[in-house]
């Protein structure tokens, strides 16, 4: 089974270009897969959605997943130590975002199933902090919300 932990950038980027009045067999693929427990949401994340769909709608009846347990701790701890600070940008204010944990319970859910992914709306460039980065070092697999969709087999096609 696949298993997904969406970022908030991945979020707000597909209401951008998936608006959900237009497209919403999208929005029932990730309820669904949030529902059958394949999309994970973590708290932080809904914490820092501003957008008032995502927050009042999209969220409403979501399952999110408690980055809090020890497991996830463990692995966040473990994140941290691996990050070179002295080469890269940006290590104290991602330390305050959601990022670091999503990357953490990805790597608590690599654990336990074969096919995990950081869906992000990030790209790395430079030696800025960045999703891809991280994952990238503790090889955890990452993709945008495109291969989501891809790989769940969308058809958003009228025929």
């Amino acid at each position: 089974m696949t298993i997904y932990v969406i970022d908030t950038s991945s979020l707000i980027t597909a209401k951008f270009f998936y608006p959900p009045e237009n497209v919403k067999p999208f929005w029932d693929l990730l309820h669904e897969l949030n529902i059958n427990k394949k999309l994970h949401i973590i708290k932080r994340v809904k914490n820092e959605i501003k957008d008032d769909y995502l927050k009042n709608v999209f969220l409403k009846q979501k399952i999110i997943s408690n980055e809090n347990i020890q497991e996830v701790v463990d692995e966040m701890k473990d994140i941290v130590n691996k990050i070179p600070r002295s080469s890269v940008v940006g290590f104290e204010s991602m330390l305050t975002k959601a990022d670091p944990w999503i990357i953490a319970y990805a790597k608590y859910l690599q654990n336990h199933f074969s096919e995990v992914y950081v869906i992000t709306g990030e790209l790395q460039s430079g030696n800025k902090i960045r999703i891809p980065m991280i994952c990238n070092k503790i090889s955890i697999k990452n993709e945008r919300i495109h291969f989501l969709m891809t790989n769940e087999n969308l058809k958003l096609s009228k025929i």
